[in-house]
C-alpha cells in the first residue's frame, strides 16, 4: 500500500509541475547598458512586450530575466489562468523603494509592498502569486517605478474550478474612496503609511475605521496606502483629484 501511494503521489506531483507554464526570458535579447523598448516571443510562443527594459546581467534571478526602471513587460495568456506569479529582486545599489504593479486586463490587481530601501545590494527574490480562475484570455501587464528591478520566471497553472482560490477579503478593506478629493476614508482601525509612486514616504498615521483623514494638501496623483491588517500586509492604489 506505501508503494502505491508512493507512485501516486509521485505521479500526481509530475503532472502537477508539468501543468505549470513559465516564461524564463531564455529568448530575450537585451544589451546590460542602456534602457529600451521592443518586444520578443518568449519560450512558450507568446509575444511580450517590453518599456525601459534592459538585460539583468549580475542583478539576475535565475539565468536570463528582465530589468526595468520605470518600465514595463506585458502579454496575452491565452486557454485561461487558474494562480499567476513571477519572481522579482532589487537590481543595482542604489537607494529608493521599488514597487510594482500587476494588471490584468487593464485593471490594477496587486501592488508589493515597497523593498530595496537602502544602500548597497540585495539578494532577497521575492514572489508576486494571484489567482484569476478564469477560462479566458488574460492580458497582462508588470510595471515598476522609477528604480530599478529584475524580473523572472513569469508563471502561470491552467484554470482549475477544483482549487479553492484564496481570495483576499482585505482588498477593499483599508480604503473605502479609492478616488480621492480631500479625504480618505478608511474601512479599518490600523497603522497606515502613504507612499507616492516614487517610493517616498508621504505621510504615516494610525487610523480607526471610518475615520476620515485630511489629505488635501496631497499633490494630484497615484499613490499607495500600506498597512498590516490581521497580520498580513495589505496595499491599495488610490487616485488623488
Amino acid at each position: 500500500m506505501k508503494k502505491c501511494y508512493f507512485l501516486f503521489a509521485t505521479v500526481f506531483l509530475a503532472l502537477f509541475i508539468q501543468a505549470q507554464t513559465v516564461e524564463t526570458f531564455d529568448n530575450l535579447e537585451l544589451s546590460g547598458s542602456s534602457y529600451r523598448d521592443g518586444s520578443f516571443i518568449g519560450v512558450n510562443g507568446i509575444e511580450w512586450t517590453y518599456t525601459q527594459a534592459r538585460a539583468s546581467n549580475a542583478y539576475s534571478i535565475d539565468g536570463k530575466g528582465i530589468m526595468l526602471k520605470s518600465g514595463t513587460v506585458s502579454g496575452t495568456i491565452t486557454g485561461g489562468v487558474g494562480t499567476l506569479s513571477f519572481e522579482y529582486r532589487k537590481a543595482f545599489t542604489g537607494q529608493g523603494n521599488r514597487i510594482i504593479e500587476l494588471f490584468v486586463n487593464g485593471e490594477s490587481v496587486k501592488i508589493t509592498d515597497p523593498f530595496g530601501n537602502f544602500s548597497g545590494e540585495d539578494e532577497t527574490i521575492y514572489t508576486l502569486s494571484y489567482d484569476l480562475n478564469t477560462d479566458d484570455d488574460i492580458s497582462i501587464k508588470i510595471e515598476t517605478n522609477a528604480a530599478q528591478t529584475t524580473i523572472d520566471n513569469i508563471t502561470w497553472t491552467p484554470n482549475d474550478d477544483l482549487r479553492i482560490s484564496d481570495i483576499d477579503l482585505q482588498k477593499n478593506i483599508l480604503v473605502k474612496n479609492t478616488l480621492v478629493s480631500d479625504e480618505i476614508v478608511f474601512g479599518d482601525s490600523a497603522e497606515i503609511q502613504i507612499i507616492n509612486m516614487s517610493g517616498q514616504l508621504i505621510k504615516s498615521a494610525k487610523v480607526r475605521k471610518n475615520v476620515r483623514m485630511n489629505v488635501s494638501s496631497l499633490t494630484p496623483g497615484i499613490y499607495i496606502v500600506t498597512a498590516e491588517l490581521n497580520g498580513k500586509k495589505v496595499s491599495q492604489k488610490i487616485v488623488k483629484e
